[in-house]
């Protein structure tokens, strides 16, 4: 044993997810997570990893048989390291869940109980507390009230919630409790409060068109004398969503539109997937219609913010004496913003 305590924190691999359902590149997504997570558990030999921190929600869902086999495979083969686990409320322990009976590798500590319990790793001088969902909601506020039984130990909280359903966590609370690190997982991304000892890791990928921003995990370190703590959070997610921002205006055609949406996406990578969100004015005449010319990219969806860009001065001599005129007449130059809706409803109601 060194002189200090390696680790990797991780949460909310969200195993068998299929992101963007019926989307071209859905199934792909489905195998990179598994992927990414193989690499990460894989990279711990390498890293020289003591501990691995699983802080809920590595399932989507209940997990069948041979997928905790699956699993299990992977970390038989990083033994020595230690593997804890918790179950979130996704993939919380029903009273059939196969995580009930399953015999996990010597090295993988698996907490089933539904109450704090703590599992104990004498060879790393360490103590890790936690507790498994057994149900897809939790309003108590289950961690507050735990504190370790042995100072002189490394103690670790491992837990999962955030909001008001899901365990509300007060962060203040668990370094006062005495422990040396609370790792957190159910918020998709990552934060780290190094002058509380406590982080959420983030998801490893994200997983669907609102999970924006790096993912990946935390690697730390904690010296077993001074409970010194040292933590990076390290990307590693195979993509990204980004949301693409194009300004228009009352020039701007489809083919001119494509080819904007094309440039910003060649600027930030094709294999990422995208929202594309329209802003700014439209001539009168035009409808954006661009979804088909841009099939071949990652655009999970395309948001028309835009408005027409009217020409006033034409529109009140084209109804002069008309109710769109008054209106026109009425509101020009005093308030744009009222004098464009009130136009173009009832521009609309005339069509």
């Amino acid at each position: 044993m060194g002189v200090r305590m390696k680790f990797i924190h991780l949460s909310d691999v969200h195993l068998g997810i299929v992101p963007d359902k019926n989307k071209s590149w859905s199934q792909d997504r489905y195998q990179e997570i598994y992927d990414t997570f193989k690499i990460v558990i894989e990279s711990a030999i390498d890293q020289k990893i003591d501990l691995i921190l699983i802080a809920g929600d590595l399932f989507h869902g209940q997990p069948l048989l041979k997928e905790l086999k699956e699993i299990n495979y992977l970390f038989e083969k990083i033994a020595p390291v230690q593997v804890v686990i918790i179950a979130g409320n996704h993939d919380y322990v029903k009273d059939n869940s196969f995580y009930n009976s399953f015999k996990w590798s010597k090295n993988v500590h698996f907490i089933l109980n539904d109450q704090i319990e703590c599992v104990e790793i004498p060879e790393l001088n360490t103590n890790i507390y936690g507790m498994s969902y057994h149900s897809r909601e939790i309003k108590f506020p289950i961690y507050d009230d735990v504190i370790p039984a042995n100072r002189n130990r490394i103690n670790i909280l491992l837990g999962h919630g955030g909001d008001v359903n899901h365990i509300i966590v007060d962060e203040n609370k668990f370094i006062e409790n005495g422990f040396d690190y609370s790792a957190f997982g159910h918020i998709h991304k990552g934060y780290i409060n190094r002058a509380k000892h406590f982080a959420y890791s983030g998801s490893l990928e994200p997983t669907d068109k609102n999970d924006y921003g790096e993912k990946g995990y935390i690697i730390g370190n904690i010296d077993f004398k001074s409970k010194k703590l040292d933590l990076d959070f390290v990307p590693c997610a195979q993509r990204q969503y980004v949301t693409l921002k194009i300004n228009c205006n009352n020039s701007v055609t489809n083919h001119a539109l494509v080819e904007k949406i094309v440039d910003k996406i060649s600027e930030f990578g094709s294999n990422h997937i995208y929202k594309v969100v329209l802003t700014g004015a439209r001539h009168e005449s035009m409808e954006f219609e661009v979804e088909n010319s841009l099939k071949d990219f990652n655009i999970c969806e395309i948001i028309d913010e835009t408005h027409i860009d009217y020409d006033y001065g034409k529109l009140l001599t084209q109804n002069d004496g008309t109710i769109v005129g008054q209106v026109i007449q009425k509101l020009q130059g005093i308030d744009d913003a009222a004098m464009f809706y009130a136009v173009n409803a009832l521009l609309r109601t005339k069509r």
